[in-house]
């Protein structure tokens, strides 16, 4: 039993030893792997760091040319707009200039063509004016323009023309005519106005005061000649 025993401690110890050194080189081979561990880690992420910089940088630089690249574009795009907004601009401004140079040319030739029309009217009232001095051609124009009032304005059976007119009506049922003479005198309305269009107020008041005095002398001639023929 005693050498039993001393065959198991001996084993004991020796076993013991033999899990001590083996714990020893287990923990050493666990440091050295850990560092091992360690150390990879370490320069893992400085790999990992390294190549995530250069990505950024990479993609930074990448970003740098696209935006550079979308500016030029968008450069380009708005100077072709600007250069075809200026073109159509341009076009449009000729074309409203032309149009308004054949509009003023239009206007100043239809003004000439007035200015013509007008000159000639003016010969022609001056030759009517002259012409108006005579009384008795004033007299036959008056009676034309009086025939052709009463034609447009009147029915045939509401006048009549060259009727001996008797004042008033002397039979009974008999219609009582209202003469109307054509041939008036101008000369005292012709005063009337001049003096009207110049604002002479005395010399108006005086010419209305004459052309009064020349409507009743004319009405009493009439009133006089009723006898004769005259133009209704």
């Amino acid at each position: 039993m005693d050498r039993y025993s001393e065959t198991l401690t001996s084993n004991s110890d020796r076993v013991s030893s033999v899990l001590q050194e083996n714990r020893k080189e287990m923990v050493e081979t666990l440091q050295v792997r850990l560092e091992g561990l360690q150390k990879a880690t370490a320069e893992s992420a400085e790999k990992q760091t390294a190549a995530m910089a250069d990505v950024r940088t990479k993609v930074t630089e990448s970003v740098g040319l696209g935006l550079k690249e979308i500016q030029e574009k968008n450069e380009q795009k708005l100077e072709q707009m600007r250069l075809t907004v200026d073109e159509k601009l341009q076009k449009t401004l000729d074309t409203r200039l032309t149009q308004s140079f054949e509009l003023v040319t239009k206007q100043l030739l239809e003004v000439q063509k007035g200015l013509t029309e007008m000159q000639t009217l003016a010969q022609d009232v001056g030759g009517l004016k002259k012409a108006l001095t005579n009384v008795k051609v004033r007299g036959m124009l008056g009676e034309a323009q009086l025939g052709a009032l009463l034609e447009q304005f009147l029915t045939a059976d509401q006048y009549s023309v060259n009727v001996a007119v008797k004042l008033p009506g002397n039979q009974e049922g008999e219609p009582i005519w209202l003469p109307i003479d054509s041939k008036f005198p101008i000369e005292d309305y012709q005063r009337l106005q001049d003096a009207y269009d110049v604002g002479d107020k005395p010399a108006w008041e005086a010419a209305g005061k004459a052309f009064e005095a020349r409507i009743y002398q004319h009405a009493v001639d009439i009133s006089a000649r009723c006898g004769r023929s005259l133009a209704q």
